[in-house]
């Protein structure tokens, strides 16, 4: 293989990378639409597990979603966490650095779907609490029995 022949083959991994992850957040926006408008109570939900203060790894279209279900559901999100720095949410901290993670939260809730191994072994010398992909809590909630 020739060097222009590697940088396309290159070129068409990162491509098909990307619409990957596209396929993924695609896939968990609508799950949360789907929660969001079906006659489950994800608050009730979570209380019953014993999870009333989460934060939130991750801010990107996921992450926002997510704060904002939680917000609207009177679920308490104590911190997010995210690496970009530009970043800012109003009422909550957002935090940049993974050591100054507290335990002050039930659980934490990962986002990027496709780091989530990575994020959880670099997190959970910090946090004593249960750590969780947006995804599966989400998929998992919509599982459940809904009522009539």
């Amino acid at each position: 293989m020739n060097e222009t022949n590697e940088q396309l083959h290159n070129k068409i991994e990162d491509l098909e990378r990307g619409l990957l992850i596209e396929k993924m957040i695609s896939q968990t926006l609508f799950e949360i639409i789907m929660l969001e408008y079906s006659s489950l109570s994800i608050k009730d939900i979570l209380d019953e597990i014993k999870i009333n203060k989460v934060a939130i790894y991750g801010m990107g279209r996921i992450g926002k979603a997510l704060y904002e279900m939680f917000i609207r559901n009177q679920i308490s999100v104590i911190y997010c966490v995210d690496m970009n720095k530009n970043i800012e949410l109003e009422t909550t901290e957002i935090i940049h650095d993974i050591k100054k993670m507290t335990n002050n939260v039930d659980a934490v809730i990962i986002t990027p779907e496709i780091h989530f191994e990575s994020i959880k072994k670099n997190i959970e010398s910090i946090v004593d609490c249960p750590i969780i992909m947006a995804r599966e809590l989400i998929e998992n909630i919509l599982l459940l029995p809904q009522p009539i």
